[in-house]
């Protein structure tokens, strides 16, 4: 499911990039049959850069989620048989883009669990936050369960690829891993990610597609408590009349009915119904188009990793503010776009400020 969310995007444009200078040396792409990607959505995914002949698929036993205790065997056997898949590939290295999936899904993931398996293994760092925070992300014993045999798997790779700066102090600090395990490589947003120029026809077609009336602040994410949205609302709501009547507030992330629904009364609450517009989940495509038409861009998020979103947004040349939390200040590198995640009242006046100032929105 992560593939939904900027993981994903992550994972395939890290993929893409790195077959694409290759040098020389052999890609080979790894797919789970039980999910419902298949090696010519792979294909299309990476652009071509790995031929079809290099994407190979494994199957395993299914159901392997950790929602059910009955899949428990089954998913030790899909365990192995993935890594024995690997194992007669021959690689040199395996690198695991994501590895905390498979809570209610089919993936299939683990290291160093079949003997004498023989090949090194990286593993890309996210970020270590549902172990930080375990009341709000794991309170199902399943959960809990599935979270820390992916931390086991974790501490057995050989080395750890960190997308931040912070997420690798996080890990030396939290598991203890020596400094030299783990390897801040940063991260970076596709291509696509660009300024455009839309024509005032595209412009009218892309509102009226989303359900927005004119000129629109942008934030995307998921209606996860950390992402902040609903401060985010609050400080919108909080903004001079005039502006909330000229800018709509356009939430574009992977929502369920029922947290749109809380979306909504939350904006009824506070006087803005109509205003608050929950756009669902865009293709990439599209959100290159609403970025680049958006007059601002908001990423109110209290954790992150990294912060892909305002990384895109600002490759487009969006106006963009963010919190000053956790990993943020790396991706955007300037004080004055900055403001405190709990602080509603400096939300707004930023956003106010610039919505108002355009020598300041220029140089955002």
């Amino acid at each position: 499911a992560s593939r939904f969310r900027g993981i994903g995007r992550y994972a395939l444009s890290l993929t893409k990039e790195i077959a694409r200078r290759s040098r020389g040396h052999e890609i080979l792409v790894i797919g789970n049959e039980s999910l419902p990607v298949s090696a010519a959505d792979l294909h299309h995914g990476l652009q071509g850069a790995v031929p079809m002949s290099n994407i190979k698929m494994f199957s395993a036993p299914v159901p392997v989620s950790w929602y059910s205790d009955a899949n428990a065997w089954r998913r030790s056997a899909a365990e192995l048989a993935r890594e024995s898949f690997i194992k007669q590939l021959q690689p040199d290295a395996v690198l695991v883009t994501s590895l905390f999936e498979g809570a209610q899904e089919d993936a299939v993931l683990s290291v160093d669990r079949l003997p004498g398996a023989n090949f090194p293994t990286l593993v890309v760092l996210y970020d270590l936050i549902p172990m930080l925070a375990p009341d709000k992300y794991l309170g199902a014993k399943w959960a809990h369960d599935w979270y820390f045999q992916a931390i086991e798997h974790l501490q057995q790779a050989d080395l750890l690829l960190s997308i931040s700066e912070h997420s690798k102090r996080e890990a030396h600090g939290v598991l203890g891993l020596n400094a030299d395990r783990i390897v801040n490589i940063s991260s970076a947003c596709d291509e696509s990610f660009r300024p455009i120029s839309l024509t005032p026809e595209e412009h009218r077609k892309l509102r009226a597609r989303h359900g927005l009336a004119g000129e629109f602040v942008l934030c995307t994410g998921a209606m996860d408590e950390r992402k902040n949205i609903s401060r985010l609302v609050h400080a919108y709501a909080a903004l001079p009349p005039e502006l909330v009547r000229r800018y709509q507030l356009a939430l574009a992330g992977k929502w369920h009915p029922q947290e749109e629904g809380l979306i909504g009364e939350l904006a009824a609450s506070l006087g803005v119904a109509g205003r608050v517009v929950v756009l669902q989940h865009v293709s990439d495509q599209t959100l290159v188009q609403l970025l680049n038409a958006a007059t601002l861009f908001v990423f109110p998020s209290m954790q992150e990793g990294f912060g892909l979103p305002p990384l895109e947004a600002m490759a487009c040349g969006t106006a963009t503010i963010t919190s000053r939390a956790t990993s943020l200040p790396e991706v955007v590198g300037l004080e004055e776009a900055m403001f405190e995640p709990t602080d509603v009242a400096g939300i707004t006046a930023l956003m106010q400020k610039t919505l108002v100032d355009g020598a300041f929105r220029r140089r955002l």
